[in-house]
């Protein structure tokens, strides 16, 4: 049902901007998420073509079987050598490439081999990806309840840990455990390698404030969490640093519902936070671990958004903290996908 519901809105995207076609291409070694998210495939070579009236899927004759069983819509045919040829009637005169993925060289060899008329259907396409469907939602959800599962594994093992590169180690392992991937490099920044919000972890040793950023991938959709956890005994000045943020980080949510402008929320933050506060509340997330929803003044948020929330304090030379929730947008109120408490957790 959400995949008809999907394919309606891109049918209707094609009329509203006068486009005979959309054509979507991936390849094993640069893979399109957009690819994924009409077709439902992924690690594959191909092409997928909309126009108003259907929809076709071309996969290298190698990945055809694997193809035909997994893809969310049908015809899925081969690519072979007149691949260009094969799919000329099914463009029309005119279509959106998703411009944002291609390289220069694949783009001006499509002109040259179909001499069709084309346009950047990107902005239409990542717009199309803002609004969460039920079973994305759904997906995204699972994939907080393993990362929350992942810190109350560090919760309990914290104290077992000397290192940020050991930690990450445990982090590393237990996804593989839990059969999945990281959504991208998972950030373990102790002291004052947590001022800097995309430190990268090494042989340092666990000690003050210690931000642990990380997120996995679950059936092609991501997470992405962090916490701020203290290793030793925080000072009072620190406590309250840290519940600063935290207040913030809540307020911050509470703001989160259908017309609010991102963009404020981020204004928000950085009044009460002041110049410390380095980077935006938060981005958005789906296939892709950011995605195209930005915090900027003219970002209105919509029912089936999903966002991150996250907050950040960054003392260069001394300690960084951040707090991080994933959150869908709803018509009145948010709901927060992620539960992992966002109390400070001090191990001694």
């Amino acid at each position: 049902m959400f995949t008809v519901m999907r394919f309606k809105k891109l049918h209707q995207q094609l009329l509203h901007h006068s486009l005979d076609s959309i054509a979507v291409f991936t390849w094993i070694e640069r893979q399109d998420p957009a690819f994924f998210y009409f077709t439902g495939l992924q690690d594959v070579t191909g092409c997928f073509i909309a126009t108003k009236k259907k929809n076709v899927v071309y996969v290298s004759p190698l990945e055809l079987g694997y193809a035909q069983h997994h893809s969310t819509i049908t015809p899925v045919k081969a690519m072979q050598k007149t691949f260009f040829k094969d799919i000329k009637p099914h463009l029309g005169k005119k279509v959106g490439l998703h411009l944002h993925f291609l390289p220069h060289t694949f783009v001006s060899q499509f002109k040259k081999q179909t001499k069709k008329s084309f346009c950047d259907a990107s902005p239409l396409i990542e717009q199309l990806r803002t609004v969460k469907d039920t079973t994305e939602i759904s997906t995204i959800k699972k994939a907080c309840a393993i990362t929350d599962s992942l810190f109350t594994a560090i919760f309990s093992h914290a104290h077992t840990f000397r290192t940020e590169l050991a930690l990450q180690t445990f982090i590393r392992k237990t996804m593989l455990d839990h059969g999945v991937r990281e959504s991208f490099p998972t950030i373990v920044a102790s002291g004052k390698n947590g001022a800097t919000p995309h430190h990268t972890s090494g042989n340092n040793k666990l000690k003050g404030m210690t931000v642990i950023d990380m997120g996995v991938v679950y059936k092609g959709y991501c997470s992405d969490l962090t916490r701020t956890l203290y290793f030793g005994t925080p000072t009072q000045k620190e406590l309250l640093t840290y519940g600063k943020v935290h207040d913030v980080q809540e307020a911050c949510i509470a703001m989160v519902k259908d017309g609010v402008n991102y963009g404020k929320i981020q204004e928000y933050a950085r009044e009460k936070l002041g110049k410390y506060y380095i980077h935006g509340i938060g981005h958005g997330l789906g296939i892709d671990v950011h995605e195209y929803i930005r915090p900027k003044k003219d970002t209105i948020l919509h029912t089936g958004n999903v966002i991150t929330i996250e907050p950040g304090l960054y003392f260069p030379g001394k300690y960084g903290i951040r707090i991080e929730d994933d959150v869908v947008v709803g018509n009145t109120k948010v709901t927060v996908l992620s539960h992992t408490p966002r109390s400070l957790l001090i191990v001694k």
